[in-house]
């Protein structure tokens, strides 16, 4: 492994270690008892980031993951737990990582974005497109109107 990636495999086994979560696990960790624990992860993430950027070191994206892990105990404590494996983790966007108070934030900001939308016919959403587009921010489903019109969900 070069040196830069050695070095951005380590900084996000720091992250791990250093973020305070709530569960027991990662506070093993964070007293140094599972330490390999920590530099497995954040090899494991590593790699993957490697692999799915053909063989580059992807610099804002690995930002992003650093940020994610410090900011984030509940990520750090599904990354340790086992519930999200290192592959999973790589692959999550920046929305999938946030906080749960966080996600459900962005879904309103979505909806009442959708709301805020005028049709291409020029009429306002009703109460059917709000519920539409509710149930859709829910699922992660796209929305589709009564004209046919397909607005992508992210």
């Amino acid at each position: 492994m070069m040196d830069a990636r050695r070095k951005s495999a380590a900084a996000l086994a720091d992250a791990i270690k250093t973020t305070s979560g709530t569960s027991s696990s990662d506070a093993a960790i964070r007293a140094g008892a599972s330490t390999p624990v920590a530099d497995s992860i954040g090899s494991n993430i590593e790699s993957v980031l490697f692999k799915m950027n053909n063989g580059e070191i992807n610099r804002p994206q690995l930002r992003e993951k650093l940020l994610n892990l410090k900011h984030n105990p509940i990520l750090v404590d599904k990354l340790v737990s086992g519930m999200i494996s290192p592959e999973q983790f790589a692959r999550m966007s920046s929305e999938d990582m946030a906080s749960p108070e966080l996600q459900n934030e962005i879904k309103e900001i979505k909806r009442e974005n959708l709301m805020q939308h005028v049709t291409t016919d020029g009429r306002m959403p009703n109460r059917t497109d709000a519920l539409i587009a509710s149930e859709a921010a829910t699922n992660g489903t796209e929305i589709v109107d009564e004209s046919g019109i397909e607005y992508e969900n992210h």
